[in-house]
């Protein structure tokens, strides 16, 4: 059986932010109006957001930057590769934190690609963005 270390961050960011940025910058590359790391850092100190990562031994599989929100937890970002390696533990990991946080539902926002294996992992579509340049 594998072992995953999940970890969440919130005062500590600063001592892991020199490897938890560059993954979240991954996924800002996806993002029509991403967000600057000042303001996810201030979030995090705020209490507003944190980070989840799931690692196994020395490799981090996944960061994962989640807004509080009053009915909901949104993961805003989420980087990683192999995603049927860690989604499932991420699921358990984000349920927990939302029976602790009193919510009712998880959102995010995914790449078109992963709406196969979100699929298989019980998350259902219900919106999609439209954008158009100009």
């Amino acid at each position: 059986m594998e072992m995953y270390n999940i970890t969440s961050y919130t005062d500590d960011i600063g001592e892991h932010w020199h490897w938890i940025e560059p993954e979240l910058m991954r996924c800002q590359a996806y993002h029509i109006d991403p967000l600057d790391m000042i303001t996810i850092k201030e979030d995090i100190r705020s209490r507003r957001g944190m980070i989840i990562a799931i690692s196994e031994g020395t490799e981090v599989l996944t960061v994962c930057y989640v807004e509080f929100y009053q009915a909901s937890l949104h993961v805003r970002l989420c980087s990683g590769v192999d995603l049927d390696k860690w989604a499932s533990v991420l699921d358990k990991a984000l349920e927990q934190l939302a029976q602790v946080m009193g919510v009712k539902h998880i959102t995010q926002l995914g790449r078109v690609g992963w709406a196969k294996q979100m699929k298989r992992h019980g998350w259902k579509h219900q919106l999609s963005q439209y954008v158009r340049a100009v």
